[in-house]
């Protein structure tokens, strides 16, 4: 038997005075790992943040115009169980929130960017209907010069 300075206590000590602990949630810290010719190689520590994540889907929804109903499909809840067991897929309506605060921010930038421009501004519609919906649509484009001399389009609505 050793004496009462061998044991576990300088841990507890440590567990709560680190500042890495404090800083972020170690509970969630990974080993990142990536295969290279068959074989599992460790490359270093992966923290799992939900929001991160949650980002990153409305990104490649938007981008790739995906469905919003996509994050209802079993098969791509089945696939982010697998990916990552600890990302919670939203709903629908969830994402839809998310797009349109997207769709306002950048809304207001382009409101700032058209109120400092020093070139004219040319207009332009778009009219179609979607084959399989029987709806209309209307988009209003902008397009005009930056002061860089570079062609820019926006769309309006």
């Amino acid at each position: 038997m050793g004496d009462a300075k061998q044991g576990t206590s300088h841990l507890r000590s440590h567990f709560k005075s680190c500042k890495l602990r404090t800083t972020r949630d170690i509970r969630q810290s990974f080993l990142k790992t990536h295969k290279e010719s068959g074989e599992t190689i460790v490359v270093g520590n992966y923290f799992f943040n939900q929001q991160i994540v949650r980002d990153a889907l409305r990104k490649m929804i938007i981008l790739h115009e995906y469905p919003m109903s996509m994050v209802d499909h079993i098969g791509f809840k089945e696939f982010c169980d697998v990916v990552q067991p600890l990302f919670k897929v939203i709903s629908r309506n969830t994402l839809k929130k998310d797009i349109m605060k997207d769709y306002n921010v950048e809304k207001e930038k382009m409101k700032l960017m058209l109120s400092r421009i020093q070139s004219r501004v040319a207009i332009t519609t778009d009219m179609w209907t979607a084959t399989n919906q029987n709806r209309g649509y209307i988009t209003i484009t902008t397009h005009f010069i930056d002061d860089l001399w570079r062609l820019q389009s926006r769309l309006v609505r």
